[in-house]
């Protein structure tokens, strides 16, 4: 037989449109732990073809990330109005009104004292963000 165009193999002589659509029903008759199975079979292929020294490296990076911190930014004009609470973390009285997320201006602030006013920079930091002048460190922005 000939392999004409749309087909892929003289073995199975599945049009490519019906291996599309094949992949997409078998992902849907697959169970959430089936499809978890899968997806770990997957990982760990990939994962096998790497040396120790590149998982080390990977790893130590994935950590950083999880454990690096940025400044929060100032919640906006109208919180000076309200009066101040006591740090959410260590319960000072000398804190600052910071916004929960970038992109949340009219939200109830985060009142925090100078020590706390961190958040992890995988959810924190977005398009919105702007590290605060007064925190930036020199040679950084």
């Amino acid at each position: 037989m000939d392999v004409g165009a749309g087909i892929c193999c003289n073995v199975c002589m599945l049009a490519t449109e019906a291996r599309r659509r094949g992949g997409v029903s078998r992902a849907a008759r697959l169970t959430p732990l089936e499809r978890a199975v899968a997806a770990m079979r997957a990982a760990r292929g990939r994962w096998s073809r790497t040396t120790p020294a590149e998982r080390q490296a990977i790893g130590r990076r994935l950590v950083e990330a999880r454990r690096r911190r940025v400044p929060l930014m100032a919640a906006s004009e109208w919180v000076a109005q309200q009066p101040p609470q006591a740090c959410d973390r260590c319960g000072s009285l000398d804190v600052r009104p910071y916004r929960a997320h970038p992109l949340e201006t009219h939200k109830a602030p985060l009142w925090r004292c100078r020590r706390h006013a961190t958040a992890p920079a995988a959810s924190y930091v977005c398009l919105a963000y702007r590290r605060p002048v007064e925190m930036s460190r020199s040679g950084r922005s």
